[in-house]
């Protein structure tokens, strides 16, 4: 366990040494997690009974927010204070109730968005309506999304698996994949794949918007 503890810890040290986005510090953030989600030592917090079935896409949520805020916010490990362990896991805990509230009111959106609707498709539609005051092209949103210049799509992503990130799933349904295949392709649980989709599609579409000037 010590020497467990004291891998974390250099890791958690060495982060903190390198700038936010910085490949260095996102590297060593991602070994960060990899490593606890792979101890079996993260904790699992208790959801509500009827939100048991989604206790899966509530945990992915939550990751998702930790991995956030230890890439943002590395510099608040103290190690004279806690281990990397307690550390994380009190961060993770603080986490479910706002991972609860988010799947929650996803949830209730959902029944009124088709999972496979993708940004192309909004675009368009918007055009129709009115094309003066919708310049900008499908094709400039999938250019902005392949670009990735604040590097959010691809550090947006399921649990602790990057490949399983929003701009890879955005620009493959693009392509015309579908999310059942793309569940396949990147081994995640169907719901948690659209339910992530359509909710970091929701989240983005603001600053997408404000980039292009829509």
């Amino acid at each position: 366990m010590c020497d467990f503890d004291e891998q974390l810890k250099k890791l958690a040290l060495n982060a903190q040494r390198h700038p936010l986005g910085t490949v260095e510090r996102r590297q060593l953030v991602e070994q960060l997690l990899r490593l606890l989600s792979h101890s079996d030592q993260l904790v699992h917090p208790p959801v509500p009974a009827q939100l048991q079935g989604s206790y899966e896409e509530i945990y992915n949520i939550a990751l998702q927010r930790l991995f956030q805020y230890l890439y943002e916010k590395i510099e608040h490990y103290k190690p004279e204070r806690a281990g990397v362990l307690q550390w994380v896991n009190y961060l993770l805990k603080i986490r479910f109730p706002d991972a609860i509230k988010e799947l929650t009111n996803d949830q209730k959106k959902n029944q009124l968005v088709r999972e496979n609707l993708v940004i192309k498709h909004k675009l368009e539609r918007k055009q129709r309506e009115n094309t003066e005051n919708y310049p900008v092209t499908a094709q400039d949103i999938i250019d902005y999304i392949k670009q990735d210049p604040q590097d959010v799509f691809r550090l947006t992503y399921i649990g602790n698996n990057a490949e399983a990130n929003f701009r890879f799933i955005a620009l493959k349904l693009v392509e015309g994949y579908k999310l059942d295949e793309l569940a396949i392709m990147l081994d995640v649980n169907h719901n948690t794949l659209r339910s992530f989709y359509n909710r970091s599609r929701r989240k983005f579409a603001s600053e997408i918007r404000k980039n292009l000037e829509i």
